[in-house]
């Protein structure tokens, strides 16, 4: 069943800082450095396709805790704004209203892994991810779509020290009160996403194995602390 076929069972409406650069030396493996504290970040359009639901949200807003000096992980809760699931009716594109109906808790991994959730904790020392699924609707089909907590990819769980391309780590210079800081720049390529249908016209949906684990997310995303640095550091040596 596609979701041109299900729309059309339904009615439907409205559719200066110091730098805190790693010295010039080998550091095994990549971190994150920071001069430590709440993050806040942005990002542009962010693109998800889950089965046959090609989901665009226009904008997304971040926050979250970094830890001060060098970390392995970055923790992020991200809300999705502005979300539409592109549909067809014969030939004609429309977008159906589509809200998260939870935040997307992320801790980001420095050598390009993630874990997703919809909880967090506070911690000693900061924000950690603590479980939960992720929720979202598409309002026409009364359809939601379900995230359960994962590591992404699935691989890292038993090999979490090996390099990953899910997530690539880039730092950006800016200027803000004659002062120049270090923010962070995060791509996510995320393949392999596990998910699950339920309620309304996703019961009709078929329910391939192989696709309920081929969710993709891809977009990118700043962190940064305020009047602070937060940057990445490959682990290469710096000329």
């Amino acid at each position: 069943m596609t979701i041109g076929t299900a729309i059309a069972a339904c009615a439907f409406g409205v559719a200066a800082a110091p730098s805190i650069a790693a010295a010039a030396e080998t550091v095994d493996p990549a971190t994150f450095n920071s001069t430590g504290g709440e993050t806040r970040g942005r990002g542009e359009e962010q693109a998800l396709k889950l089965g046959p639901f090609k989901i665009t949200c226009e904008k997304a807003k971040t926050k979250g805790s970094a830890t001060a000096g060098t970390s392995k992980d970055l923790f992020a809760e991200i809300k999705f704004r502005k979300c539409a699931t592109e549909a067809k009716v014969g030939s004609n594109p429309i977008y159906l209203r589509t809200r998260f109906l939870t935040p997307v808790d992320v801790e980001y991994h420095s050598n390009g892994f993630l874990q997703v959730g919809s909880e967090s904790e506070e911690e000693e020392g900061g924000i950690t991810l603590s479980g939960g699924s992720v929720e979202l609707k598409v309002n026409v089909l009364h359809c939601v779509i379900t995230w359960p907590e994962q590591t992404i990819p699935v691989k890292a769980e038993k090999k979490p020290e090996e390099e990953f391309p899910d997530v690539t780590y880039s730092n950006e210079t800016f200027e803000k009160n004659r002062h120049t800081y270090t923010r962070l720049v995060v791509a996510n390529e995320v393949r392999g996403i596990h998910f699950e249908y339920g309620q309304g016209q996703c019961e009709s949906f078929t329910r391939a194995e192989e696709e309920l684990k081929s969710g993709k997310w891809e977009g990118t995303l700043t962190q940064e602390v305020p009047k602070g640095n937060l940057e990445w550091n490959s682990g290469l040596v710096q000329d």
